[in-house]
């Protein structure tokens, strides 16, 4: 979505990448704007929470009223936020992007920068580690998008690239 209301910096998107861990990511995306995908994260820890209030909803012997309505009241609550964020997904994906292929696979993704003209500024930085490279690309100042392109065998298509190369579609 960032790349494709272009121009966005590198920074946010192509030298972005997430942490492993769901509450560490969280922060991440807060850090970078990335507001929607940061809800679907804390979503995920409320999931979490639901496995364990969700065993206190039926009503047992050993159990206090108390304890009974604290477990339905948040799992409720949980389940309530979860089908919110799940709307708000619907929403979202309704504004994405077109996208011929989803980018979840790595020959995907290279399908994307495969012809970039943005591989002519990146050649050379492939033995460098990988704080050096992300301060050199910063350093450069270019903005990237998505979008439709002509790319540097002459051919439009669906690509990542920079932002002032954007071709007429």
């Amino acid at each position: 979505m960032r790349l494709s209301s272009s121009p966005a910096p590198a920074s946010s998107t192509i030298l972005f990448s997430t942490p492993t861990l769901t509450a560490a990511s969280i922060i991440a995306l807060l850090y970078h704007h990335h507001v929607l995908p940061a809800v679907v994260a804390c979503t995920t820890i409320l999931a979490e929470v639901l496995v364990i209030t969700i065993t206190g909803v039926p009503f047992a012997s050993g159990q206090t009223w108390l304890q009974f309505l604290v477990s339905v009241y948040l799992s409720t609550g949980i389940l309530g936020i979860m089908v919110l964020v799940v709307v708000a997904l619907l929403f979202w994906r309704r504004r994405a992007p077109h996208l011929p292929r989803d980018p979840d696979t790595l020959a995907a993704v290279m399908s994307y920068v495969g012809a970039s003209r943005m591989l002519d500024d990146f050649e050379g930085l492939e033995g460098t580690e990988s704080k050096e490279r992300d301060r050199t690309v910063k350093s450069w100042g270019k903005t990237y998008g998505y979008g439709w392109f002509v790319g540097r065998d002459g051919v439009g298509r669906w690509a990542v690239d920079e932002d002032a190369r954007r071709a007429e579609y």
